[in-house]
């Protein structure tokens, strides 16, 4: 895989990644008030992100990671490693997107 730039992109690091705009996965839910990433920070950094999205990105598999992304794009993936914690909100989102590349 090639970066924008003509670089080689060896791996992808994700470290608890947002990968679901809007939330609604039940580790969400249960931890809705985690002190340190809460629910209500998590839908603000969405809004700043998709700012005056008319709802057509968040169908987009460039934004929302669990959106299927065309065949040939996850054939060239680099290797992957994500990173979630047990009590983290964006933990089932992590796990979600995970298996999505299995």
């Amino acid at each position: 895989v090639k970066s924008r730039a003509g670089q080689h992109v060896a791996c992808q690091i994700s470290q608890v990644p947002m990968a679901k705009p809007h939330g609604g996965t039940d580790s969400i839910l249960k931890r809705w008030n985690a002190p340190f990433w809460s629910s209500p920070y998590n839908a603000y950094a969405w809004s700043v992100y998709l700012k005056g999205d008319d709802g057509s990105l968040t169908q987009d598999w460039k934004v929302s990671l669990l959106v299927d992304p065309p065949a040939e794009t996850l054939e060239r993936l680099p290797k992957t490693y994500i990173q979630i914690a047990t009590k983290d909100i964006l933990r089932d989102e992590g796990k979600m997107y995970a298996e999505r590349l299995q």
